[in-house]
């Protein structure tokens, strides 16, 4: 059985052997509640189990003794830092999917709705008709939830150097998932996009109206997704140059410009000392990789391919018979001012300081400040941040690590037909320490027909475990469940605690209390709630908005 990579992005063949799960013993479903920090709830139904109850999963096992890899690692000091992780975003999903397959969605479920009335009909009559056939059809009422309230709205169309078909960029560092706005105190930088998908600029707001402060049409911009020192640190294409450009995040004025020898762009970031800039292939496995000064300096840069296992870098999944290309790629800040680039199936740890790197096999990164998890070889594996494999553990696989929050190991069997199990774990020794805690019974993907893992939201009060028809709140220090909430939805996107609310995106908004697991609002939206600082934000691809939740 092959190992599904990063869930909703990445997916393999999850099809199991005869024997996956078959140790496991029964475990809660959903509408469960227990005890939490929050306060006394009120007793919950019984859980009741959706499906056969496997047998027992055993006592806890011994993880693989650690091995040290082959390739020539290097040692860091450890630490901590900001480090984003990736979101839970199906194909499909109303205000997360790109518009061509918004538009193929919207046909297709116009065919839908018209079947379903010409057998409504036909039931109708079948089911309520006189014998003269003068029966009367039953009418069905869908009912939209109210709109949320806005304090302010900013649409594509008001940004005046913004072409007509311009909508609002999902990645305005080039990354696959990542910060949507780049957020500072006085301003909100977005970047727009042609039809085409290529940034051609990016536009400051201001936090408390909206007002849009100013504008910078920048073609094939590339922005880090964070402000040094109240400055943006982009690189965009003038002519046949790519130029480093240090704005003032408020004004827009250039600090400092400088031509830089860079061929091509594909993503940035950094981690506050420097900017690393990472070309297309080239072809694979060349690819350029070149650290800036906050100034625009270069201070290194190399060919990915002179790296030992650059190979692991590149993939054509997406494109079967095109080149393999950096594929989706994305950061992650680790501890000791590393930085992670991972583009499946292999994983880069860069020194941004020195440009020193190593490459290695990993699928469904998960970073932990001074280490990190990944899938090999359908292993679940620790490393140390000198790229040290500390323990092994058959059979196991993390929870999708969203992008906007902080991460957390939560460990879950391989998938039993659709069913995947909440293991508890010892991070420290990879032993598992009991039974399994919970179970999810995931749905085919719409597209795919491949199940996928539910995804984990660490969250300031409680992590949360996001499936396809459940969201599972685990206490955020001893991993217990605190509650779980059956929602039938039809998809269940990114999740985000709002002060003591829990607000799930699901085309429209959830709101969940924090303390009881109890769904206390419904809303709709211009698209997936997020959240800035301690405000809610809904972003879409034409528009966004700040929130006044209920």
């Amino acid at each position: 059985m092959s190992t599904p990579d990063d869930a909703r992005f990445r997916p393999g063949d999850p099809t199991p052997g005869d024997d996956a799960g078959s140790e496991y013993e029964g475990t809660p479903t959903s509408g469960y509640m227990a005890p939490t920090p929050y306060g006394a709830l009120d007793e919950s139904p019984e859980p009741q189990p959706q499906q056969p109850q496997p047998p027992q999963w055993g006592s806890p096992g011994q993880a693989t003794p650690a091995q040290q890899p082959t390739s020539p690692y290097l040692n860091h000091p450890t630490g901590s830092s900001r480090y984003p992780a990736q979101p839970h975003a199906p194909a499909g999903a109303p205000n997360s999917a790109r518009r061509g397959c918004a538009i193929a969605v919207l046909i297709g479920g116009v065919v839908m709705v018209v079947i379903a009335m010409i057998i409504s009909l036909v039931v109708g009559r079948i089911s309520s008709g006189s014998d003269d056939g003068t029966g009367t059809a039953p009418t069905t009422t869908w009912t939209d939830p109210d709109a949320i309230d806005e304090t302010w709205v900013v649409s594509v169309e008001d940004l005046t150097q913004a072409g007509q078909d311009s909508a609002i960029s999902r990645n305005p560092d080039g990354a696959f998932t990542g910060t949507r706005v780049i957020a500072g105190d006085e301003s909100w930088v977005i970047a727009w996009e042609d039809d085409d998908y290529v940034r051609q600029g990016i536009a400051a707001l201001d936090p408390v109206d909206g007002t849009v402060l100013w504008e910078r049409p920048l073609p094939q911009v590339a922005c880090a997704d964070r402000e040094v020192d109240g400055a943006l640190l982009c690189l965009a294409l003038d002519s046949d140059t790519w130029v480093f450009h240090r704005i003032d995040a408020v004004t827009g004025e250039d600090l400092d410009t400088t031509d830089t020898a860079l061929d091509d762009v594909q993503t940035v970031h950094s981690n506050g000392d420097v900017l690393i800039a990472v070309g297309p292939a080239n072809p694979a496995p060349h690819a350029t990789v070149t650290g800036l000064t906050p100034d625009g300096s270069e201070v290194w840069s190399f060919d990915i391919a002179d790296i030992e296992n650059a190979d692991l870098m590149f993939d054509h999944f997406y494109d079967s018979d095109g080149d393999p290309v950096l594929e989706r790629p994305r950061w992650r800040d680790l501890g000791g001012g590393l930085v992670m680039l991972w583009a499946t199936p292999g994983v880069a740890i860069i020194d941004p300081a020195t440009g020193e790197t190593f490459v290695h096999e990993c699928r469904s990164a998960t970073p932990a400040q001074d280490h990190y998890y990944c899938v090999v070889k359908e292993k679940l594996e620790r490393y140390e941040l000198d790229g040290t494999r500390t323990w092994t553990a058959a059979g196991l696989r993390p929870a999708t690590p969203e992008e906007d929050s902080d991460t957390q190991l939560v460990a879950l069997s391989e998938p039993t037909t659709n069913q995947f199990e909440v293991i508890p774990i010892d991070p420290e020794t990879g032993v598992v320490t009991g039974a399994a805690t919970y179970r999810f019974s995931q749905q085919p993907g719409v597209w795919t027909g491949i199940v996928l893992p539910p995804s984990v939201y660490v969250e300031p009060d409680a992590t949360f475990l996001v499936g396809d028809l459940e969201v599972v709140a685990l206490d955020p220090e001893t991993g217990e469940m605190i509650w779980s909430v059956p929602l039938d939805e039809g998809y269940l996107g990114d999740m985000v605690q709002i002060g003591d609310v829990a607000v799930v995106n699901t085309g429209d908004a959830i709101g969940i209390d924090m303390a009881s697991g109890e769904v206390i609002w419904e809303r709709n939206t211009r698209g997936d709630v997020v959240r800035i600082g301690d405000v809610a934000v809904s972003l879409g691809y034409d528009e966004i908005a700040l929130l006044e939740l209920p």
